[in-house]
């Protein structure tokens, strides 16, 4: 709000100033108002200025936190990228062993039944003890083999 004071304006309020103080203290009192308002001005514009130099500063500082705000971001997404290309390069390791291992014991179960031949695909069949499971696939041909020759000597002694 600004005081757009006219001429006329001021020659009443200088009569009426005139009137109340007198024309031997008029002097002294327009000097005091004239430093008042200096001081009041003088006073406004530090205020004007600090409030410039914080809002720079606080401007600056939002700047600098955008910008880590923006680092964070592509910092984590490219950390969530990579761990989900690892998880998904470890899912396709785990189905590959899958089914590399499920391959192993199938052959290793067929092995020993095309070694006994007919007579051994009854016995096959049935469900095998965990340490036979444990066993290497040589092993178990091992036993397999002297498994056959036994089934064989029982078959020529009947």
């Amino acid at each position: 709000m600004s005081a757009n004071i006219g001429t006329g304006e001021l020659i009443v309020i200088l009569i009426v100033a005139l009137l109340i103080i007198g024309p031997d203290k008029l002097p002294k009192v327009a000097r005091a108002v004239g430093k008042a308002v200096a001081g009041f001005k003088s006073y406004m514009n530090d205020v004007t200025e600090d409030l410039k130099d914080v809002s720079t500063e606080f401007k600056d500082v939002s700047d600098s936190l955008t910008v880590m705000q923006k680092d964070m971001q592509q910092t984590i997404k490219s950390a969530f990228e990579d761990v989900d290309g690892t998880v998904k390069s470890v899912d396709t390791d785990l189905k590959n062993v899958g089914a590399d291992v499920g391959k192993s014991v199938n052959k290793a179960i067929k092995e020993p039944v095309k070694s006994l031949g007919k007579s051994s695909e009854n016995e096959s069949a049935a469900p095998r003890d965990e340490d036979s499971a444990r066993e290497s696939p040589d092993e178990q041909d091992g036993e397999a083999e002297s498994a056959g020759v036994s089934e064989e000597t029982t078959v020529q002694a009947q």
